[in-house]
């Protein structure tokens, strides 16, 4: 009789712990596990550096345009609505003195003129080379970027654009705030005109 009792005393006691533990581990599934696997994966696209920095002085001529604002999932361009997107464009320093090799960062500035800079990987654009080859400036197929950039990493509001371009060789630095503009709504990123 001991016995039973005590075996429907364990039973009672499992089964108060597994009703606990269901919300726990749902509350672990689906709402901490995403945060901490988003901010933990090594992807240096996307991942930006806020720096309340005002806005920067333009101190150059730079050439530029953005091409398209995509969808994008591990380095493919992709058709369907994911969290990620890719930044297309180019952009180059219009002086004849920057003549050397160049890294370009987009930052884009909230309505506080708060910066978060985003890393751009380059690509061949010899379209742009040809299209100045009237310059006489070297690189110029070079100019190609995409910045890739994580919706969540965004407020909603809009953002304004702006280029900075260093120099690889005099770590000299050449700055464009854009008249172009990134919203971010509840669902999306998109270009605004």
């Amino acid at each position: 009789m001991e016995q039973n009792s005590k075996k429907e005393q364990n039973s009672r006691i499992r089964n108060i712990l597994l009703i606990a533990f269901v919300p726990v581990l749902i509350l672990i599934c689906f709402v901490l596990i995403p945060f901490v696997v988003d901010d933990a994966l090594p992807i240096t696209e996307g991942k930006w550096k806020k720096k309340t920095i005002g806005e920067r002085i333009q101190n150059g001529e730079i050439k530029f345009h953005f091409d398209d604002l995509k969808f994008w999932s591990h380095d493919v361009e992709v058709k369907v609505e994911l969290e990620t997107y890719a930044l297309w464009g180019w952009a180059f320093v219009d002086e004849a003195s920057f003549d050397q090799p160049y890294e370009i960062t987009l930052i884009l500035y909230d309505e506080n003129s708060v910066g978060f800079e985003y890393p751009t990987k380059p690509f061949s654009r010899p379209d742009v080379e040809d299209f100045f080859a009237y310059k006489g400036f070297n690189g110029l197929s070079d100019s190609g970027f995409y910045a890739v950039i994580n919706r969540r990493s965004l407020k909603m509001g809009s953002y304004r654009l702006g280029i900075l371009i260093t120099g690889l060789e005099t770590k000299e630095e050449i700055f464009v705030l854009t008249n172009s503009r990134i919203l971010r709504t509840p669902n999306h990123l998109r270009m605004v005109p």
